[in-house]
C-alpha cells in the first residue's frame, strides 16, 4: 500500500525545530549543560533533512516537486546558518559542525542544480501525461 507523504509538512516541522534551536541561542545558556542536547538535535535535523531528500529522490514525479525542492533547499540553508552559530557559541565541536556543514552545503548545491536544470521559473506548471494531452486535444478537435 502506497503512503502519501507530505514533504511540505515534514520540512515545516524540521524548520520549526531549527528555529527552536535558534531561539535557544538567544538565551544565556551554559554550553556545558546544553551542548549534548544541541548536538543531538542538530544530528536529528541533519538526518531528517537527508531522509526527506532520499524520499523525494525515490519519487521524482510528485506534485509540487519544484516547490518541495525549493523548500528543502531553504531548510538546508537555514540549518547551515544554525550550525555556524552553534559552533561559534561553543555548542558544537569544530569537527561535528564542519562535517554537518559540508554535508548540507553539498545538498544545497545539488538541490540548486536540480532547480536550475528543471527551470525554477516553471515551478507552478504541472506535468500533463501524454494520455491527458491527447484527451484535451481530442476534445478541442471534435466540434459538437
Amino acid at each position: 500500500m502506497t503512503k502519501m507523504i507530505d514533504y511540505e509538512d515534514n520540512v515545516f516541522f524540521i524548520t520549526e525545530r531549527t528555529k527552536l534551536l535558534e531561539k535557544g541561542l538567544n538565551l544565556a545558556l551554559d554550553p556545558a549543560l546544553f551542548s549534548d542536547r544541541f548536538l543531538k538535535d542538530a544530528r536529528f535535523i541533519s538526518e531528517s533533512l537527508g531522509k526527506v531528500r532520499a524520499q523525494m529522490d525515490e519519487s521524482p514525479h510528485t506534485l509540487k516537486r519544484q516547490e518541495n525542492l525549493r523548500v528543502l533547499m531553504l531548510a538546508n540553508q537555514r540549518f547551515i546558518r544554525l550550525l555556524s552559530d552553534l559552533a561559534e557559541q561553543g555548542y558544537l565541536e569544530a569537527g561535528d559542525g564542519a562535517s554537518l556543514t559540508v554535508l548540507h552545503e553539498n545538498q544545497v548545491s545539488e538541490l540548486s542544480g536540480m532547480l536550475e536544470d528543471r527551470g525554477e521559473g516553471n515551478a507552478d506548471e504541472e506535468l500533463i501525461s501524454s494520455q491527458e494531452f491527447e484527451f484535451l486535444l481530442k476534445e478541442e478537435e471534435d466540434p459538437d
